[in-house]
């Protein structure tokens, strides 16, 4: 809910400028050679200070939970983060009901978990359970619960599923990918791919669906298309764009790694997007760490105004271009505070609760429990139980990156042998 006194928004100001002074004194101390595990504990301590109470172990305001209702895709994307697009395994052996996950986005909110993502593999593969996770949605804000849907698709099959998903227009972000112009996204994506998620767009606007969002992954072969796609896909009418760039796995093809050439690429054409846009460009300390590290050596945190965002989301904000008649509302949004198993994780298809990506790029999936044993209460003190080892190693791997050491593909983040 947006301020609406002047102490409020005073009390919001304030919050911001100590979000951006200690993400900033972060990448000093860092620098440095201060030890990423002091720092991971200043950080841990910081965020409960912001957003919660030290001894607190309900979720902080904007605690999202992930849902994959399902493992499997119409596409095999050269990109893609999960394991079994590149060593296939379809089988959906223990998968979760439509009931069961009912019951698992009821507990959600009701414990205070105000997000739903469901974020695949490819959720309108899933209607059943897609809609039951949007009716259950429904019928908490019909209840007084504050809660915001989110879904990630690829948008090639929203035309067989537009008569439901119209029913749950109210979308935070409904998030379609496009990933360069025609061939360029047909070359990771598949033949005749993006005319197919370009029809679903254009479907989804007639429909009513709010917010509609395109998913740009920058890579080295579709920088070059990014301003004719966006020219093509605003006749279908979006409203943002969300760019973010490749990295490496133990899968997929390594040669469409973004690195930062075309972060600044990026950085230039954004103001020259069309003027109706919000544009944002997503960095995150852990996959980026190696972007993040060059950025900083040319001072680019030290840009005039940098902002941070209110919600359980606290990234560093670095304005690019404010809205005219002829450019967009362009920022860089840069994760430098690691909120994973603090405001949040990911439920997988069976039931396994895990870290929003990692244990999905390795085929040995770990998990630290499952809604099937636990209820999403006893999930989330397992996983603040995590969350202080994952955020060490997360600030070991950027301290390394701002040392100038290589750091490979992401792994797994987060030991559970210690936790019950």
């Amino acid at each position: 809910m947006a301020p609406t006194t002047e102490k409020e928004r005073n009390v919001l100001q304030e919050k911001a400028n100590r979000l951006v002074e200690f993400q900033t004194e972060i990448l000093d101390s860092l620098t440095q050679g201060e030890s990423p595990k002091e720092i991971a504990k200043l950080s841990r301590q910081f965020l409960t200070r912001i957003y919660g109470k030290e001894n607190d172990l309900s979720p902080p305001s904007g605690a999202d939970l992930g849902i994959s209702v399902n493992k499997v895709c119409n596409l095999r994307c050269s990109h893609c983060y999960y394991a079994n697009t590149h060593v296939p395994d379809n089988t959906e052996e223990g998968a979760i009901d439509a009931k069961k996950w009912r019951d698992v986005t009821s507990q959600a909110v009701d414990l205070g978990m105000s997000h739903i993502s469901i974020i695949g593999k490819e959720p309108l593969l899933s209607p059943d359970k897609t809609r039951a996770i949007l009716e259950t949605i429904d019928e908490k804000r019909k209840k007084g619960f504050g809660v915001r849907q989110e879904i990630i698709t690829n948008g090639t099959l929203i035309d067989r599923n537009i008569d439901w998903l119209s029913q749950h227009s109210d979308f935070y972000f409904f998030s379609v990918s496009f990933d360069g112009y025609r061939e360029d996204h047909d070359k990771v994506r598949g033949k005749g791919a993006y005319r197919s998620s370009l029809e679903g767009l254009k479907i989804a606007k007639r429909a009513g669906i709010k917010n509609l969002t395109a998913i740009f992954t920058a890579m080295p072969h579709n920088i070059s298309s990014l301003e004719r796609m966006v020219e093509d896909l605003a006749e279908a009418g979006f409203d943002y764009l969300s760019i973010g760039y490749c990295f490496p796995t133990a899968h997929n093809e390594q040669e469409l790694t973004a690195g930062v050439d075309l972060f600044r690429r990026t950085v230039d054409l954004a103001p020259r997007l069309p003027s109706h846009l919000e544009v944002s460009l997503n960095i995150l300390g852990d996959e980026h760490a190696p972007i993040i590290a060059e950025l900083y050596k040319e001072g680019f945190f030290s840009f005039d105004s940098p902002a941070a965002t209110e919600d359980l989301a606290p990234s560093l904000i670095i304005p690019l271009s404010q809205r005219t008649s002829t450019t967009p509302r362009a920022l860089v949004n840069c994760t430098i505070l690691p909120t994973v198993f603090y405001g949040g994780f990911r439920i997988d298809y069976d039931g396994t609760a895990m870290d929003f990506c990692a244990d999905l790029r390795t085929q040995e999936k770990r998990g630290f429990g499952n809604v099937k044993d636990n209820t999403i209460k006893e999930l989330y003190v397992k996983s603040r139980a995590i969350w202080p080892e994952y955020t060490e190693r997360y600030y070991d791997r950027l301290s390394k990156a701002l040392k100038g050491e290589k750091v490979g593909a992401v792994q797994n983040w987060y030991d559970v042998s210690g936790v019950k």
